[in-house]
C-alpha cells in the first residue's frame, strides 16, 4: 500500500513538473516573439536542444500547439518554424533600418 501511494505521488509530481515546464517554454517563446528580441543565434541555441533525440525516452516526433491545435505533421512544422524564423528576421531588419 505504501509503495502504491508513493508511486501515485511521484506520478502526480511528474505531471506538475511537466505542466510547469510546458508553461515556462510557452511563455518564453511567446514573450520572445512578441518583443522581437530573438536573434538568429539565440533562436537556434534555444531550438536545438528541443529538436535533438538525445536522452529522449519516448517518441522522436516533434509536436507543438498552434492556435489551440496540436501539430505533428512534418510539413506543417517546417512551415511554422520557417514563418517564425522569417518573422524574427523581418523584425531585426526593420529595427536596423530605424537605427
Amino acid at each position: 500500500m505504501e509503495i502504491q501511494r508513493n508511486f501515485l505521488k511521484l506520478e502526480e509530481s511528474r505531471k506538475i513538473v511537466k505542466k510547469l515546464t510546458f508553461t515556462a517554454k510557452k511563455d518564453f517563446f511567446k514573450k520572445a516573439s512578441e518583443d522581437g528580441i530573438m536573434t538568429n543565434k539565440k533562436f537556434w541555441k534555444v531550438m536545438k536542444p528541443l529538436m535533438t533525440n538525445k536522452g529522449v525516452l519516448t517518441s522522436n516526433a516533434i509536436i507543438i500547439e498552434e492556435n489551440n491545435k496540436l501539430i505533428s505533421d512534418e510539413k506543417e512544422l517546417v512551415e511554422i518554424f520557417n514563418n517564425h524564423y522569417i518573422y524574427m528576421l523581418k523584425i531585426q531588419w526593420e529595427k536596423s533600418q530605424l537605427a
